[in-house]
């Protein structure tokens, strides 16, 4: 793309209550965009060939809520190494933070990165900015 013009492939994982969904990124794509995150995890593990699995989880608790430890041991089972996980960003903004993860391919390799998020004062406020893979 030049100038904004033009279009691009991407990918886009959903989420679902007491859900996991995963997806190979390849060369498929340029882009790619992960489901809000208000409570879930997510996880990524580099693959053949330059491609990228990639993992959004909700598993809910007894409480109705998200349950953090089963998230991380699935994640952990599942053999994801970089994750960004309901601890990383619900802690912010007095536990109402919220999560996003985008990629996006460079050169034949996927770069992607996970931002947490909180409002105060009715302002949106980047807390946090780190890059997975």
């Amino acid at each position: 793309m030049k100038d904004g013009a033009g279009s691009a492939q991407g990918y886009f994982l959903p989420w679902n209550e007491d859900s996991g969904y995963s997806t190979v990124l390849d060369g498929h794509a340029e882009f790619f965009v992960n489901a809000l995150m208000d409570g879930c995890s997510f996880g990524c593990v580099a693959g053949p060939n330059h491609s990228v699995r990639v993992a959004h989880h909700n598993i809910q608790g007894a409480d109705g809520g998200t349950d953090h430890q089963a998230m991380t041991g699935t994640l952990s089972a599942m053999g994801y190494r970089q994750t960004f996980k309901r601890n990383d960003y619900r802690t912010l903004g007095n536990g109402q933070g919220s999560g996003f993860v985008t990629g996006l391919r460079v050169g034949g390799a996927w770069r992607i990165y996970a931002q947490g998020v909180y409002t105060a004062q009715r302002r949106d406020r980047i807390a946090s900015f780190r890059r997975l893979m």
